[in-house]
């Protein structure tokens, strides 16, 4: 399964162009999703919708791949994610993909890890309440 080593930046691709249809087109039907510790996902409609609540706040997303490894069954997929708000602020913070693959070379399981500190920092800062981890919004 070496060979799906370049579609990472395929689907990435096409969850940053906003496309989340192409997106969940690289899911297994009863593929599972889990974001950070979020509860997981079941079934590739409820994943596109959930992923469609993700990105409905930000203007845009945009993932650069800094680092990939993939063996006979995952994907591992290193990187920085650049998230915009309607209001023109962005913010960069590192992410962690791992994909299980079937052997159709479709996505079975996808976790994502995001180090969302940033974003924690830059809202409690600007809210005047430094160290308030309540706060998960970078708008």
């Amino acid at each position: 399964m070496a060979r799906y080593a370049h579609h990472a930046g395929v689907v990435l691709g096409k969850l940053d162009a906003g496309d989340l249809a192409g997106f969940v087109s690289h899911f297994h039907e009863n593929a599972s999703f889990r974001f950070g510790a979020q509860p997981v996902i079941q079934g590739v409609h409820a994943i596109m919708g959930h992923v469609r609540e993700l990105v409905a706040p930000l203007a845009s997303i945009r993932h650069r791949i800094d680092r990939q490894l993939t063996t006979d069954d995952l994907v591992i997929v290193f990187g920085q994610l650049v998230r915009s708000t309607r209001n023109g602020r962005s913010l960069s913070t590192p992410f962690c993909h791992t994909w299980r693959l079937s052997s159709g070379y479709t996505i079975i399981d996808m976790q994502v890890y995001c180090d969302r500190a940033p974003a924690i920092r830059r809202q409690a800062t600007s809210a005047g309440r430094p160290g308030d981890s309540d706060v998960l919004s970078f708008s």
